[in-house]
């Protein structure tokens, strides 16, 4: 299976990329970065990184080097606190990578799936009142909401949402904070949100949009099975 995959230098990307390599099923990966990434990836024959100045455009050539691929997992976070740039990486590049990916010829008619890592406590209502972070919040429904809809208009194309919340390194804790974030707030092993990501890109499943209990539950039973 060929896959595509974006904020792969990230904490979360990194570890997707890193499953995904180590995955037999998994044979070709196409990280699409603004950067090139660390040898210890790119040494490995699967991975082709393909460097994008701007993910709100796919020229021709780049088109041609997605051929094949069967699902994206979109980890690009905006890590800015201006609005229009955040609202410009989780809207306006999302939905022009879903045009662009839905544009590929699939692979004897495979559906093509789109895994969105999205927030924990994110608002598709516009007109919600929301006391905190609300622009970002809403931002992230926009986006939520244009992958639903899209997938709902065009057969072929399947969409995911996750929603982790306090994402932790795959070590297990000892003591200290990481202790007190496991025990009393919503959070998640990134091994264990990485493993999810894999599988649903690559099976599809049922539930479309996974809070982050559901990851926390899926990560363990992909562990259990000798998937996680």
């Amino acid at each position: 299976m060929k896959i595509i995959l974006t904020g792969s230098s990230g904490f979360i990307g990194t570890e997707i990329l890193a499953q995904a390599l180590s995955n037999p099923a998994i044979t070709s990966i196409i990280a699409l970065s603004r950067k090139p990434l660390p040898s210890i990836h790119t040494s490995n024959p699967k991975l082709t990184v393909v460097i994008i100045e701007e993910f709100n455009s796919y020229t021709p050539e780049i088109l041609k080097q997605l051929e094949g691929a069967e699902g994206c997992i979109w980890a690009i976070g905006a890590k800015s606190t201006n609005p229009q740039t955040t609202r410009q990486v989780t809207v306006n590049y999302t939905l022009a990578a879903m045009k662009a990916f839905y544009s590929l010829p699939r692979p004897d008619q495979k559906p093509f799936r789109l895994v969105f890592v999205s927030g924990f406590v994110v608002v598709r209502d516009p007109n919600a009142t929301v006391w905190l972070f609300g622009e970002g919040r809403k931002v992230a429904g926009l986006a939520e909401t244009n992958l639903i809809t899209f997938a709902q208009s065009n057969p072929g194309f399947e969409s995911f949402i996750a929603r982790p919340a306090f994402v932790l390194p795959k070590s297990k804790p000892k003591l200290g904070l990481q202790n007190l974030l496991m025990g009393f707030l919503p959070s998640v092993r990134v091994d264990a949100l990485a493993a999810v990501l894999i599988d649903t890109v690559m099976h599809g499943g049922t539930m479309q949009t996974f809070e982050n209990r559901d990851l926390v539950r899926r990560g363990r039973e992909l562990e259990l099975e000798g998937r996680g």
